[in-house]
């Protein structure tokens, strides 16, 4: 039953947690408010971002109240799950690692799942006006515009979302998985939240 719980909790906190790191994207990629998905993602997360806004505006291009909030998010799945799973309260510094390790893994997700995306739907959807495709061709570019640069099509044929694909698994294997864990006396089946 734990297992199940667990699941869904980070599923749909997680979920939750995308639409705001979707948003972040959204703004630095100066996206069309006029696709549907876009206004999807807006509405869903402006009940929690606008109020937040008044204190907290935006830095540097980055969309600080929707990082804040994902942040508190992430912090607090972490902190109820481990609470629950492992009788035992994270100290702060504990819970800082792991929620940063853990946006980060989600963001890496997130990109994995995006490239992915793009290159079945341009299998797909060539040549047709699709709202889906075009945000989540604007979504990936900015993991695949590096490596277009280094790398041009060959015969026709772009290589880089494999590269993409590639670099993001390496980085996302290099994250540290249970060294948090460890030291809070939770049964190993907890590191894999």
């Amino acid at each position: 039953m734990d297992n199940a719980f667990v699941f869904i909790v980070s599923t749909l906190v997680n979920l939750y947690i995308i639409a705001f790191i979707v948003r972040i994207i959204l703004q630095s990629q100066r996206a069309d408010t006029r696709n549907p998905m876009v206004q999807f993602i807006l509405k869903v997360t402006n009940p929690l971002v606008l109020p937040l806004r008044r204190y907290m505006p935006s830095a540097y291009g980055l969309d600080t109240s929707s990082l804040v909030v994902a942040v508190v998010f992430k912090a607090a799945e972490f902190g109820l799950l481990l609470t629950i799973l492992c009788n035992s309260t994270p100290g702060f510094a504990a819970l800082a690692g792991m929620t940063f390790f853990g946006l980060l893994r989600t963001v890496l997700n997130l990109y994995f799942f995006l490239v992915l995306m793009s290159v079945i739907m341009s299998w797909v959807s060539t040549g047709s006006y699709n709202p889906a495709a075009m945000l989540v061709n604007k979504l990936a570019e900015p993991v695949l515009s590096p490596f277009r640069k280094l790398i041009p099509p060959i015969g026709g044929i772009d290589i880089t979302p494999i590269l993409a694909i590639i670099a993001i698994q390496a980085l996302t294997m290099l994250l540290p998985q249970g060294q948090f864990f460890a030291g809070l006396g939770c049964p190993p089946a907890v590191a894999m939240i």
